[in-house]
């Protein structure tokens, strides 16, 4: 079989060489051929221009991962030339930014199975291709996990960690108003667990998706369980989408200051704290011991402080000057 040498290609050469016959649609193709074969198709979304210096080394540079590609039908097409699959495949996700590479594993009935994103060096790539071959696919797998146990939160916190990492942002919307309903105050045994996955979810459509969604996810959590071992991670999410979404600092200082108060020892304190130095109006509504901070006029650090230092914090900070309470 002829082989041609496509420069910058995740896969470069062996992805052609080994790619469906040509034909009018090569995947089609390729899943016909798996559906009579049984063996899975590897198709690789990817804008080679747009890759440039990130391409790795072809795979065939390491014979492990030559000799795994044998065990699939690979079908490679250039992103801006295939509207139609990368539509649906979601391998752009609405999203201003696009994956590149996106590979898509799909079984003999064309379901998809496992995806991979961003540039695999040829041992990262064997080792991809060898999990996606031993064990069925991530998302076999969870759905399975899933459909075994309904009750259980785990495989719900899997599947959601699996669609940040690799942005199917489809995926995690599914959870969102089941994962409302699992939020029951009267089974307390059940508080972390469910509340673990509710903070997963929230967290991925809160960075990538539905906001408003995430809130009200967030905000039930929250509600039922406002000292939960997760709250300081609903009160910070919360807290950002009112301060960058939302352009609403005054509701963004409440739920800092709520989340200094809770856990003032948390690493997300620490950003909790920069809000309120670069705020300092939001910062007076509050008693500065709970902010962890010490509010004071610029004149009065001067013997404090090195003078110059002190003259442009004033400046910057609107003639106020934060210092921690732990300076020394």
């Amino acid at each position: 079989m002829k082989r041609r040498l496509l420069a910058g290609a995740c896969l470069c050469a062996l992805l052609a060489g080994r790619s469906a016959p040509a034909a009018e649609d090569p995947l089609e193709t390729a899943l016909a051929a798996s559906a009579q074969s049984g063996k899975p198709v590897l198709l690789e979304i990817v804008d080679v221009k747009a890759m440039g210096r990130r391409a790795p080394a072809a795979p065939e540079t390491d014979p492990k991962a030559k000799e795994l590609l044998d065990s699939f039908y690979v079908v490679r097409v250039e992103r801006d030339a295939s509207a139609d699959i990368v539509k649906r495949f979601g391998a752009d996700l609405g999203q201003s930014y696009l994956p590149n590479p996106t590979r898509v594993y799909l079984d003999a009935k064309g379901t998809e199975i496992d995806r991979g994103i961003h540039p695999a060096s040829p041992g990262a790539l064997a080792a991809e291709l060898q999990e996606v071959l031993a064990s069925g696919g991530r998302l076999r797998q969870m759905a399975e996990a899933i459909a075994k146990a309904p009750d259980d939160p785990a495989p719900r916190i899997v599947r959601i960690r699996y669609a940040k990492k690799v942005l199917r942002q489809d995926l995690i919307r599914l959870d969102g108003k089941s994962l409302v309903e699992r939020l029951d105050p009267a089974k307390p045994e059940q508080q972390a667990d469910w509340g673990e996955a509710a903070i997963e979810y929230g967290w991925a459509e809160a960075t990538g998706g539905d906001k408003g969604a995430a809130q009200r996810v967030l905000s039930r959590y929250l509600e039922l369980f406002p000292e939960g071992p997760r709250a300081p991670d609903a009160l910070y999410q919360i807290a950002n989408q009112h301060r960058f979404a939302r352009k609403d600092p005054a509701k963004a200082a409440d739920y800092f200051h709520r989340l200094i108060v809770l856990d003032p020892g948390n690493a997300l304190c620490g950003n909790a704290r920069r809000f309120f130095r670069d705020n300092p109006d939001q910062a007076k509504r509050f008693p500065p011991e709970d902010l962890g901070l010490d509010l004071v006029p610029a004149d009065k650090v001067y013997a404090w402080v090195e003078p110059d230092k002190a003259f442009a914090d004033a400046a910057l900070h609107k003639k106020w000057v934060f210092l921690y309470a732990y300076w020394p």
